[in-house]
């Protein structure tokens, strides 16, 4: 379980982990570091785990580093970061365009 106590001292790193944008791998440690932990949170809003983990990284963040990826440089469509945050959002709200 994801919690902001929790992910004080253990959080690692995040990303979206499908071509949907609606699931997050979330990485942690244990206590003292010597193991990394993959934990997958369903990206919702109002969520209880998506809220404690923007308390280390949120949706631009996270859509600065979709459009990092070097798989964005083959999207039929070029991309810019407030494209990639509208497609999260909109993806999120099940709004289709």
């Amino acid at each position: 379980m994801i919690t902001e106590e929790y992910l004080k001292d253990n959080y690692v790193n995040a990303y979206f982990i499908d071509q949907e944008r609606k699931n997050i791998e979330v990485l942690t440690t244990n206590e003292d570091k010597s193991k990394v932990f993959t934990t997958i949170i369903p990206y919702e809003e109002d969520g209880h785990q998506w809220k404690a983990l923007q308390t280390k990284i949120n949706i631009d963040q996270l859509s600065q580093m979709a459009l990092d990826d070097p798989s964005t440089a083959t999207n039929p469509i070029k991309m810019k970061l407030d494209d990639m945050k509208i497609l999260y959002v909109q993806s999120i709200s099940g709004k289709l365009f």
